[in-house]
């Protein structure tokens, strides 16, 4: 009887600890600035980790919107999905059992990259406001993907008085003069940004949209 009862007891444990382990376990897209979205971009690479897994004994499989997936390295995989508007399901799988799955949403990066200063393009503001982000930075609106490119250089172009003038910068941030420029800006003044080409570790030199800030 007491044999019986420790067996119960040792197979209660083994199942809360499989339980337990299983629950742990999750999916993300590292490919995110916000990798609680259940997302994945078609036509891109997509960094997705699993976590929890305590040993390599898994199997991580993929179905679903014409996507495959490649090993990067223990627990990182590389996911790419050809067509949108579909359901991608990765599971993880052990002794051809299914013990976790999640189903990720697989979207088009419908627009691209576009350039801001703070976030803020084609608008008017204060000048004040733009010392406070001073550099050119990207995003992809609408879009949770997490890219890699960064502004090289870039023109600005200073509206006021009835004339212009041409400065240039060899980074994303604003030169020295850009900044003297702007602090002498007065109300309905506009700087045009343009020239603004960037690039990323992987790829070939962009030229993005022009974009302007009239001051408040």
């Amino acid at each position: 009887m007491r044999s019986e009862i420790m067996k119960l007891i040792m197979l209660s444990f083994l199942i809360f600890c499989s339980f337990r382990s299983f629950s742990q376990i999750d999916i993300i897209n590292q490919s995110l600035t916000d990798s609680s979205q259940k997302i994945l971009y078609a036509g891109t690479e997509n960094v997705i980790v699993v976590k929890g897994l305590e040993n390599t004994s898994y199997k991580i499989n993929i179905t679903g919107g014409g996507a495959f997936i490649n090993k990067i390295e223990n627990n990182i995989y590389a996911v790419r999905a050809i067509t949108s508007k579909e359901i991608c399901e990765i599971s993880v799988t052990k002794n051809n059992k299914n013990v976790f799955r999640k189903s990720f949403t697989v979207k088009e990066i419908e627009s691209w990259l576009a350039a801001t200063i703070g976030g803020f393009k084609d608008t008017i503001i204060r000048k004040e406001r733009i010392f406070i982000n001073p550099f050119i930075s990207i995003i992809i609106p609408g879009s949770y993907y997490r890219h890699n490119y960064e502004v090289i250089s870039f023109n600005a172009i200073f509206i006021q008085n009835g004339g212009s003038s041409i400065t240039t910068a060899v980074s994303n941030m604003l030169s020295e003069e850009q900044i003297k420029y702007i602090k002498q800006l007065s109300s309905g003044d506009q700087i045009i940004f343009n020239q603004i080409r960037a690039t990323c570790p992987d790829c070939r030199n962009v030229k993005l949209k022009d974009f302007w800030l009239k001051i408040e």
